[in-house]
């Protein structure tokens, strides 16, 4: 049985700061934090795995720590990232080198080289959970999503997956918030206001 090391316990702390650290791209107060958007990422993830017929292990793996680095890089925005050389790959080796989770730096390099199914499918998640960020922030009335409009469509180009590429026309044909009215409620059931 592998023993836990100091650096596992430390690993554990800062794997919790992605919950306090904000996506920056979108510029707002209201923007998901680093997990939020990597537990959506893992999801969206898994189902396109299982469409693709990907190993759901692996991919489900890349997905929870594709944006892992940023806890050491920050998630830049694309006004930041011109200017600002990151390395992700020696972030991720100095977390994970010598810890319970070092296959995770060879998982990860597979994710930033593209070439597997299960990479392709991770980054076409990622790609589809900004698109629902953005389209969740329109509805709060932000609106920067809006003014990147045109740039959003040639996002659709970016996904490698057939299930993603449908995955995506389907969403953005869906309200953000339909899934509220369409469950059960205290309105659908007479309750509300009594």
């Amino acid at each position: 049985m592998p023993e836990i090391a100091e650096k596992d316990l430390h690993l554990l702390f800062e794997l919790g700061s992605l919950g306090r650290l904000k996506r920056n791209y979108a510029l707002h107060p209201e923007a998901p934090s680093v997990a939020a958007h990597s537990h959506r990422v893992a999801f969206i993830a898994l189902m396109l795995a299982k469409l693709e017929q990907a190993d759901m292990h692996k991919t489900l793996y890349m997905a929870l720590t594709h944006d892992i680095p940023e806890t050491r890089t920050g998630d830049l925005t694309l006004f930041q990232e011109p200017y600002v050389q990151k390395d992700e790959l020696k972030a991720v080796g100095d977390m994970f080198s010598e810890s319970i989770f070092s296959e995770i730096i060879d998982i990860f390099k597979e994710y930033e080289d593209r070439e597997t199914l299960e990479a392709q499918v991770v980054k076409d998640a990622d790609v589809i959970a900004a698109e629902m960020e953005m389209m969740e922030l329109e509805e709060l009335g932000f609106r920067y999503p809006s003014y990147w409009a045109e740039e959003r469509k040639g996002m659709k180009d970016r996904l490698r997956t057939e299930s993603g590429k449908k995955l995506h026309a389907l969403i953005k044909e869906t309200c953000p918030y339909a899934w509220m009215k369409r469950n059960p409620n205290s309105y659908h059931q007479g309750t509300y206001g009594k």
